[in-house]
């Protein structure tokens, strides 16, 4: 029996030191108290006094009686029992882990007092941080001081490049909440990851459907918890979101916004942001820089990497990206990749999705355009679907007639990378990976094969002044020849279009005058114009842009005028059908008056109140002249 009791003595003698917790805020959360160090204390006599027999009674007992009852009894109650022996176990399991915690707590508190924020050797705070799970994580967060935290956080846009800023940012908010938070952790925890797995507007898991039931209170507590890249991905889903139906969609995208402006820019997306030159005065209005040199700019922004390209770009003000998008082909000759910087501006304000190759439904095609010897032109210049001012060229020739299966179509738009016009592409161009531009391609070669046995000079000369647009769901249809931008080249002129009164009517080359109740094709549409108060797009741009200071009259809003070539095709497509008003001279005029109502606002009145219905105004050669918000 002694034997056992002196057993029992060394057992216990072989616990773990206490940790030395440092900071006395969790040293009650990390170590045992003093009670539940108690707790392990065996109701035993202490090992290192003698017994005393005699002073015994239970000894003295058995001695008098020899009662081997109580002598296996007193062998029984002498040995550590099974529950004993797991506490000890849990003891030693508890200082070990607790060891484990307190090492990275030293770690982080350290580098975060030293600004080490990525080191390996000593270890970064980031980079401590960025290697644990997110219980871990908040664990060690919840061991530093609020100071410690608030520079952690502080940091985390301007320092923490390479690491997962996002579940960074989650953590903080996660070990900053109160105890009566938790709901809005679960939350922020499936915002998270469903915006990882890109599932923003999908059915019921969706960041949005995630956030569409919270109240509107709720809902702006929640954007506390979100990343500033975050909320960029909800902002740039809006228009997604809508389209999904989901009812709360202009509330949550609102609150994204309030809270994506609070996050404001970092220093070096500010420095970057003094490279381009913002909104300047035409006369008592201010307008976007339309014409700048932005070359130091783009310079600066191709040495970020894709992730901190897009944040900065997206931390730049409306009128400094649209600067930068009328001046893109500035890249091309600054050695850097051009169709890179394309994409990441178009991204800002889109998604991944909507930049893929497939969704380009424009194109135009004229006759000789380099055209090949002998054959008319096989080259598209396409529009890219977020971009209102560039196109690029495509020879049909490389978009093949295969139809892979739907598992390979798959893969290939898993391996697509960027390329012409800032799109993604997939290694192989057919019927299966890009359906729009395959069907275009069958738009040019029937165009071609109608012309099969006439003369080529005679066609290609009845043809100089018009290109053929391609839209898809449209078809191919003719227009007056416009100005348009091209990637890596200067743009071509255009002549005046036939038939406006040198020719006569005669003219093989006149355009046909479009009836009065429209045709449904898709109208051109040309926003490059100097801002003026007289007509056409250039009255559009002075009175109805987003930026106009003109009283009395309706205005785009921001996400309208970006997306205002999508709004114009959906009009023309979806809306009703009206005639012009009569000339001065009382005279009908050929044209059509498009109206379509949207789900979500469109513009302001000038009151400021939201307006849900544009109306487009197109002329006898089916281009738009007018569109505004009413």
């Amino acid at each position: 029996m002694e034997k056992q009791i002196k057993q029992f003595g060394e057992a216990k003698s072989h616990l773990p030191p206490q940790h030395n917790v440092s900071n006395p805020d969790i040293s009650d959360q990390l170590s045992p108290s003093a009670n539940s160090q108690a707790m392990f204390q065996p109701d035993q006599p202490n090992p290192q006094t003698p017994l005393d027999v005699n002073s015994s009674p239970i000894l003295g007992l058995q001695r008098a009686v020899g009662n081997q009852a109580v002598g296996r009894l007193l062998t029984k109650k002498a040995s550590p029992s099974t529950t004993a022996r797991q506490q000890i176990a849990r003891a030693e399991a508890h200082v070990i882990q607790r060891s484990w915690v307190g090492d990275r707590i030293d770690w982080v508190r350290v580098a975060t007092r030293a600004d080490n924020w990525a080191s390996a050797e000593p270890p970064g705070a980031y980079y401590v941080l960025n290697g644990l799970s997110m219980e871990d994580m908040v664990r060690v967060l919840r061991g530093l001081t609020k100071s410690d935290l608030a520079k952690l956080t502080t940091h985390l846009d301007t320092d923490a490049g390479g690491f997962d800023r996002a579940r960074l940012q989650q953590g903080l908010m996660q070990a900053s909440a109160a105890p009566d938070e938790h709901f809005f952790q679960d939350i922020s925890a499936k915002i998270h990851t469903a915006i990882r797995a890109g599932q923003m507007v999908d059915y019921p898991d969706g960041a949005y459907w995630v956030i569409n039931p919270l109240n509107a209170q709720d809902t702006t507590k929640i954007m506390r918890f979100l990343s500033r890249d975050h909320l960029d991905e909800l902002i740039a889903n809006y228009q997604n979101a809508t389209s999904a139906g989901v009812p709360n969609a202009m509330r949550i995208v609102s609150e994204a916004t309030t809270a994506r402006k609070a996050h404001g820019a970092n220093a070096k997306e500010t420095s970057i942001g003094s490279l381009i030159p913002g909104a300047h005065k035409v006369g008592q209005y201010e307008l976007p820089t339309t014409t700048a040199d932005c070359r130091e700019a783009f310079k600066a922004l191709a040495a970020l990497n894709d992730a901190d390209l897009r944040r900065a770009i997206r931390a730049l003000s409306d009128d400094q990206r649209f600067t930068l998008q009328i001046n893109i082909d500035q890249v091309d000759g600054l050695g850097i990749d051009g169709n890179r910087m394309r994409h990441f501006l178009q991204l800002a304000d889109s998604t991944a999705d909507a930049l893929r190759a497939d969704a380009a439904i424009d194109s135009v095609w004229q006759p000789d355009y380099q055209k090949p010897p002998g054959d008319y032109s096989h080259t598209l210049r396409v529009n890219p679907p977020w971009n209102l001012n560039t196109f690029f060229d495509l020879v049909i020739d490389e978009i093949g007639d295969t139809e892979p299966a739907p598992d390979e179509v798959s893969r290939q738009w898993q391996q697509a990378t960027i390329g012409r016009g800032g799109l993604l592409w997939p290694a192989q161009l057919n019927k299966g990976t890009v359906p729009n531009l395959w069907q275009m391609k069958q738009q040019v070669r029937q165009q071609i094969a109608n012309w099969h046995g006439q003369d080529m000079l005679f066609i290609i000369q009845s043809f100089m002044a018009v290109e053929f647009v391609l839209h898809m769901g449209v078809g191919i249809t003719m227009s007056q020849m416009t100005t348009r931008p091209r990637i890596g080249g200067v743009a071509r002129n255009r002549t005046t279009p036939p038939g406006g009164g040198q020719s006569g009517g005669e003219d093989p080359q006149e355009i046909p005058l479009l009836p009065q109740k429209g045709t449904r094709q898709k109208p051109t549409f040309d926003l490059n114009l100097t801002p003026n108060d007289d007509s056409g797009m250039g009255h559009l741009d002075y009175r109805h842009a987003p930026w106009s200071k003109v009283k009395d009259t309706s205005k785009f809003n921001q996400d309208s005028w970006i997306k205002l070539r999508e709004l114009v095709n959906e009009t023309a497509e979806k809306g009703t059908i009206g005639t012009l008003k009569p000339s001065p001279q009382g005279e009908p005029q050929a044209g059509v008056v498009y109206e379509h109502r949207f789900a979500t606002p469109v513009g302001v009145n000038p009151k400021g109140k939201p307006l849900y219905r544009i109306r487009v105004v197109v002329d006898a050669n089916n281009h738009v002249t007018t569109t505004f918000p009413f």
